[in-house]
Parts: C-alpha cells; sequence; structure tokens
C-alpha cells in the first residue's frame, strides 16, 4: 500500500469515527471548496474540514438554528433534525411505506396489498400480497429530492417460496421510452418463507423514479414492512 493510500485510509477512518466530517457518497466531487475530495469504490466524499459541512462542503456549519432547514435545531455545529428529515441542513426528506401507520405512506400503491396481523421487530401488521396478485410500490421523482447522489432503500420481506418475483428498480422517465434500469432482481432476495431485511445503495439517477414490485401469481405469499428511503449511507439508515 502506498503512503498516499495509507494516508487517505488513516484521514477517512479518523473522519467517519470523529465528527462526521465527511460528507455522504456521490457520483462526483466535482468542488469540495475548502475539504479534500477522496476516491471511495465508485463514488466520491468530500473530507471537509470542522467548520464546514455538505455533500460538497459548501456550508458553514452552523451556530444558529435559522441555518437549520425543516425546524431543525443547531447543536454542537450541526443541525438535528425532526422527522421525516435529515441531512447537514435538514434538507433531505425521508421516505417510508408502513402498512402500520396510514401517516407514513409516501408510496404509490399498485394492486392489493392487505394487512396481516404478523409483526416484525415489534411491529403489529406489515403488508402482504396473496396468491394470484401483482403488486408494484412507486416513489415518483426521487431524482428531485436525491438528484446526482447515492441514497439507501431499506425494507423487510418476506417470499413464500422461489417461485415469486420480487424486484426493485429505477425508472427513467426521458425523452425517449422509459427505461426500467434494474439494480435488484429476485436473485438477491431469500425466498424461504422467513423475515430477511434487504438494504440497497441506489444512485440517483436524472428523472427516475424508484419502484418495488412483486408477482405472487405462482407462490403463497409475498410481504412486506417497514420501506424507508433515506439520503445517507445504508449502515446508518436504522429502522
Amino acid at each position: 500500500m502506498s503512503r498516499l493510500q495509507i494516508l487517505t485510509t488513516f484521514l477517512l477512518a479518523f473522519s467517519l469515527a470523529g465528527a462526521e466530517r465527511v460528507a455522504r457518497s456521490h457520483i462526483s466531487c466535482v468542488n469540495c471548496n475548502n475539504g479534500t475530495c477522496i476516491p471511495i469504490a465508485d463514488t466520491y466524499r468530500c473530507l471537509c474540514p470542522t467548520e464546514s459541512v455538505g455533500d460538497f462542503c459548501q456550508y458553514t456549519a452552523c451556530n444558529l438554528d435559522n441555518f437549520c432547514m425543516n425546524s431543525g435545531t443547531c447543536q454542537g455545529g450541526r443541525c438535528v433534525c425532526p422527522d421525516p428529515y435529515n441531512g447537514d441542513k435538514c434538507e433531505y426528506k425521508i421516505y417510508r411505506k408502513n402498512w402500520d401507520n396510514d401517516i407514513e405512506n409516501d408510496f404509490a400503491v399498485e394492486g392489493n396489498i392487505s394487512i396481516q396481523m404478523e409483526g416484525q421487530e415489534n411491529t403489529p401488521h406489515n403488508g402482504q400480497i396473496v396468491k394470484g396478485e401483482t403488486f408494484k410500490l412507486s416513489l415518483f421523482g426521487i431524482s428531485l429530492a436525491y438528484g446526482g447522489f447515492e441514497y439507501c432503500l431499506r425494507f423487510l420481506y418476506k417470499v413464500a417460496d422461489s417461485r415469486g418475483i420480487l424486484q426493485v428498480a429505477q425508472r427513467r422517465k426521458e425523452i425517449i421510452i422509459p427505461q426500467m434500469r434494474v439494480e435488484a432482481n429476485s436473485s438477491y432476495f431469500e425466498m424461504d418463507g422467513q423475515w430477511h431485511e434487504m438494504t440497497l445503495t441506489l444512485h440517483g439517477w436524472s428523472w427516475s423514479d424508484l419502484v418495488i414490485s412483486g408477482d405472487a401469481r405462482n407462490t403463497a405469499y409475498i410481504a412486506l414492512d417497514q420501506v424507508k428511503v433515506m439520503r445517507t449511507d445504508c449502515p446508518n439508515i436504522g429502522i
């Protein structure tokens, strides 16, 4: 390992363990302002000095509550955000679909997803489609909220057996015919009749919708619960 690689690894580890001075990953650094661009896999991060925050170190660390958007409060130079917001300025909305709370329904639902009295992680309900049904959950215009940046999709799922089909894709809406850019299909999912957690890091492509779809016409059921989309790294998304 070169001295530069060792230094880069040290800086990244220090920033993650410290005051969250490394912004969330994005497709290109472009300009880190007064920070340092660090390549990670096929994305980039800006390592920001103490006085700066933001994906590109573009914001001065807050010192007044009016710096923070959506009723966030400034604490120790960082914005503390109320639900359902996150981000350096509380500028990003967190999207959810929970069948045990009708208020949290940011996804458009196509198909008949019924309620089953069986919970996961201490929740009383989960959404389920029965044999012979298909469904689609769509989060329209995700690119308007997260365009150009990575975000995490998390949900719980249960598929009766390998005859079920469960897919995640981003549907691009360009001038040409809309395209399904598949990020994960049924081969990524466990299909054993047990609950599992799925987390996927996705790119905020321009003019795109996020789509979770399933086909239970050849299996007993497919169940989903606790769907959450958040502008963060997947290990930090939580319930």
